[in-house]
């Protein structure tokens, strides 16, 4: 097996046509075998951003209809359905597509944070 490295990946976002066409370099300081690797969990972590960020709270009293009936459906005082959404692909990439502001403003959506395991600094220094 070869060795471990970092990558950087570059994703665009846009249209010519819109002129609003731009790019997002995102890097890691954590090491992968493989660019397929590298941008799979780019993508995963992604997700995570997304879900955190739209997830939804469930209601005082649907935590309490399912402690009480764990097998319910449906929350016995406001109806609401009690299942977890499934994932809605559409709106994700709704999501994504709105990360492409500018090339001047990579953090449209997603604030810079020393702990994220993917940072969109730029591409100076950046291992490819």
């Amino acid at each position: 097996m070869g060795a471990l490295k970092q990558y950087t990946l570059v994703l665009n976002f846009g249209y010519v046509e819109s002129q609003r066409l731009s790019y997002m370099p995102w890097s890691s300081k954590a090491k992968f075998k493989d660019a397929k690797e590298a941008l799979l969990d780019l993508a995963n972590w992604l997700k995570e951003r997304y879900l955190a960020e739209n997830a939804a709270e469930p209601k005082k009293c649907c935590i309490k209809t399912k402690e009480k009936d764990p097998e319910a459906v449906y929350c016995s005082k406001c109806r609401r359905e009690l299942a977890e959404p499934e994932f809605d692909g559409e709106e994700f990439s709704d999501w994504l597509r709105q990360l492409d502001t500018d090339i001047d403003s990579f953090h449209g959506l997603i604030e810079w944070d020393p702990n994220h395991r993917w940072q969109s600094d730029g591409l100076e220094g950046m291992p490819n």
